[in-house]
C-alpha cells in the first residue's frame, strides 16, 4: 500500500500508557521482529491519518500528550487527546489504537479510515468489540472529556452515548484476519502468536539470540585501503524439530528444519499442511513447545502439533533432510507430490489488475522488518486482490517463510485462500507453487525467476505464476486470464 495518501481531516490517537502488569514488561517498548510495538503501530497510523499523536510516555516517535492520570483507563487518555486535538484546531473523527497490536495492518486502518460517513466504526471479532482498534466520530471524540469528568473510565461509558456502526467479518475480512486484531497481554500471548521465544539458554546447535530474529556480531569492514571494526547484525538461524501427535499418541518426529526463530507454531502447521500430513480443515487441536526433553535448552526448538485424529505413521515415514532451503528432500517423485493437490478452480476468477501485481514486490519489501536490518531473509506476503497487505512472514528459508504464512491461515481457519495473492521475495521452485496451490492461493508473484518445473507445476495446478516482477515489468508464465491487463 506504499504511496497511498493520508486521509484528510482524520486524526490518529495511539494509547501507550497501560500498566502491562501481566506481561511483566512495558508492552509499548517490547521489541518484536526488530521494532517496538509502539513504534510499529505509530508508524502505520502516521501513514494513514493527517495528524497523529501518542497519549503516554513517548515511546512511538509521535507527538506526545502527557496522560493526566496514568492508570485510570483508556477514556481518561482519550479525553486528553481530544483536548489537545481541539486546541490545535482538529474537530473531525479519529482512529483510536492500543499499542499492543503487533499484527495490525495498514489495510485495516485504511478500511476504518475510509468507511462511508464520519461516524463511529468498530470491528467485531469472534463476538468481541475492538474498541481500541476503531474510528470515533467527531461528536464522540468531543464528548470524551465530558464523560471522563463524571469519573467513568471505560470506553463503554462513552460509546453508549453515540451511534456505532459494528463491522463484522464480512466487512473487514477482505483486508484482515482475526490475528490482525490480536492484542498481547501476557508472554503466553506472544508464544501463541509465534511472535517471541521466552528467555532460555542459547541452544548449543542454534547459537543465536533466544528472543530475536537477528544476532549481533562484530565484523572487519574493508573500506578501500583501510579496514574498520564495526558492529553488525546477521539473521538468527536455529534448528526446529516438528512433531505430530494424535489423541493419546506420543509426538512423532517428522522433520528438522533450520529456521529463523519466530512464528514457530505457524511454521510447524504450515509445513504439515503443505506436505499433506495434516488436512487443511479443523484437524489441528493445538500446538505446543516440548516440555519433556532431556536437555531443557532445546525446549523451544521442538514443536508438537496435536491433532483431533490419530496419526498414521506411514504418512510421515519419509526421511526428511535437515535444511532451510529444500522443501522436498526425501520425496520420491513429482507424481507423489502432485497427487495431494488437485488443480485450482478457474471458472469464477476475477482478474487482478496488472498494476496491482507490479506493485506487490515493493510493498513486500517495505514490510520486511528483519531484512532491513540484516539483508539476509526471504519473505512471503499475503495480499488482497486490490494490493492490501494482510500478512508477511520472514525466514532464512524460502519454504519456511511460506509455511509460516500458510500456518497462520490454518490456525485462523481461513483456508482456502482463494481470494488472496501471494508475493515471494526470491526465485520460485515448484515446491513453492505446490504449497500455494495446497493453500488455495490462485496467483503467485515473485521478484525473480521460476524454474522450468515451477512453470509446469503452475500450469498443471492452475496457478497463475508471475515472475521477474520488478518496476513496471513482469512475465506471466501460466494462466494469464486471472490478470486484468490494465497496462
Amino acid at each position: 500500500m506504499a504511496g497511498q495518501p493520508r486521509v484528510a481531516g482524520l486524526a490518529g490517537i495511539l494509547l501507550t500508557g497501560g500498566a502491562s502488569r501481566r506481561m511483566g514488561t512495558d508492552k509499548a517498548t517490547m521489541v518484536i521482529e526488530g521494532e517496538t510495538c509502539a513504534r510499529r503501530v505509530g508508524r502505520l497510523l502516521a501513514r494513514v491519518v493527517s495528524v497523529a499523536l501518542e497519549v503516554g510516555p513517548g515511546h512511538s516517535g509521535l507527538p506526545v500528550v502527557v496522560e493526566p492520570r496514568p492508570g485510570n483507563g483508556p477514556l481518561v487518555a482519550l479525553a486528553a487527546a481530544a483536548d489537545e486535538l481541539g486546541r490545535t484546531g482538529h474537530h473531525g473523527p479519529a482512529l483510536v489504537l492500543a499499542c499492543d497490536l503487533p499484527l495490525l495492518s495498514e489495510g485495516l486502518l485504511r478500511l476504518l479510515a475510509t468507511w462511508p460517513g464520519d461516524g463511529t466504526v468498530i470491528p467485531v471479532v469472534a463476538g468481541r468489540a475492538q474498541s481500541l482498534c476503531a474510528r470515533l466520530s467527531s461528536t464522540a471524540l468531543a464528548d470524551a472529556p465530558v464523560v471522563a469528568e463524571t469519573g467513568r473510565c471505560s470506553l463503554a461509558a462513552l460509546l453508549e452515548r453515540h451511534p456505532v456502526t459494528w463491522l463484522g467479518k464480512d466487512a473487514w475480512g477482505q483486508v484482515a484476519t482475526e490475528a490482525t486484531f490480536a492484542d498481547v497481554d501476557t508472554p503466553d500471548d506472544l508464544i501463541r502468536l509465534g511472535l517471541a521465544i521466552p528467555e532460555r539458554p542459547i541452544s548449543r546447535l542454534g547459537g543465536g539470540s533466544p528472543r530475536s530474529g537477528v544476532t549481533a556480531v562484530r565484523v572487519t569492514a574493508l573500506r578501500g585501503d583501510r579496514h574498520l571494526e564495526l558492529p553488525d547484525q546477521v539473521v538468527t538461524e536455529e534448528p526446529m524439530e516438528i512433531r505430530v501427535a494424535g489423541p493419546g499418541q506420543p509426538g512423532l518426529p517428522v522433520t528438522t528444519t533450520m529456521r529463523t526463530p519466530g512464528h514457530d507454531f505457524e511454521l510447524a502447521v504450515g509445513f504439515l499442511v503443505s506436505e499433506g500430513i495434516v488436512g487443511a480443515g479443523r484437524e489441528v487441536l493445538g500446538v505446543d513447545y516440548c516440555n519433556d526433553l532431556e536437555d531443557p535448552a532445546q525446549r523451544f526448538n521442538v514443536v508438537t502439533v496435536r491433532l483431533t485424529r490419530a496419526v498414521d505413521n506411514s504418512a510421515v515415514r519419509r526421511n526428511f533432510s535437515i535444511t532451510a532451503s529444500c522443501g522436498i528432500c526425501g520425496t520420491a517423485t513429482l507424481e507423489q507430490l502432485m497427487v495431494r493437490c488437485p488443480p485450482l478452480a478457474t471458472e469464477a476468477d476475477t482478474g487482478v489488475p496488472a498494476s496491482v501485481l507490479l506493485g506487490l514486490p515493493d510493498s513486500l519489501r517495505e514490510a520486511q522488518r528483519l531484512f532491513s536490518r540484516t539483508g539476509g531473509l526471504h519473505a512471503a506476503g499475503l495480499f488482497t486482490r486490490d494490493g492490501s497487505l494482510l500478512s508477511v512472514r520472514e525466514d532464512v528459508g524460502r519454504h519456511n517463510a511460506l509455511d509460516k504464512l500458510v500456518g497462520q491461515a490454518v490456525l485462523a481457519g481461513e483456508l482456502p485462500l482463494s481470494e488472496r495473492v501471494l508475493a515471494l521475495s526470491g526465485r520460485v521452485s515448484f515446491e513453492l507453487v505446490q504449497k500455494a496451490a495446497v493453500a488455495g492461493i490462485p496467483v503467485l508473484v515473485a521478484v525473480s525467476a521460476p524454474s522450468s518445473l515451477a512453470v509446469a507445476t503452475a500450469e498443471r495446478l492452475a496457478v497463475t505464476l508471475v515472475g521477474f516482477a520488478r518496476g513496471d515489468r513482469a512475465n506471466i508464465y501460466s494462466h494469464p486470464t486471472r490478470v486484468a491487463l490494465d497496462c
